[in-house]
């Protein structure tokens, strides 16, 4: 694992649950596109997940009727790479890591792999409780 740098922005608790075109439109988001990188956020509470359209094209997923949960997810990582994400999230979880930076492999709609590194930080309430995950991932 990469060793993770975490910025501060001020307003994400609200924006994790503000809805998928007001958040993709948010300054980061598209900053992040215009640098070829594909948006992604997890709301925790609601095992809501929703990704931009950059990454849809990518991946070679259509934008699906209802949205994938986490598992869904997890389920595309390679197998060989499945256990460093799982710590990346669970370290998140429990206040042990704030942002990471993790390469792993996700299945395209083919069934290749694409190799990605997932930038990511952890989303938390005013009590400092996890509400979300977000970042972006870059394709190698």
């Amino acid at each position: 694992m990469i060793a993770p740098r975490s910025v501060p922005v001020p307003d994400l608790p609200s924006r994790l649950h503000a809805s998928e075109d007001a958040w993709f439109d948010h300054p980061w988001c598209r900053a992040a596109q215009t640098a070829g990188l594909a948006a992604w956020r997890y709301d925790v509470v609601a095992d809501r997940l929703v990704w931009s359209e950059a990454l849809h094209a990518a991946l070679g997923y259509p934008a699906l009727p209802s949205t994938p949960t986490i598992r869904w997810w997890m389920s595309r990582v390679h197998p060989d790479d499945v256990a460093s994400v799982a710590r990346a999230y669970d370290a998140a979880s429990a206040h042990a890591l704030d942002g990471w930076a993790v390469p792993y492999r996700l299945r395209r709609s083919d069934g290749s792999y694409a190799a990605v590194t997932d930038f990511g930080t952890a989303v938390r309430d005013d009590s400092g409780e996890l509400v979300g995950l977000m970042g972006y991932l870059s394709f190698r």
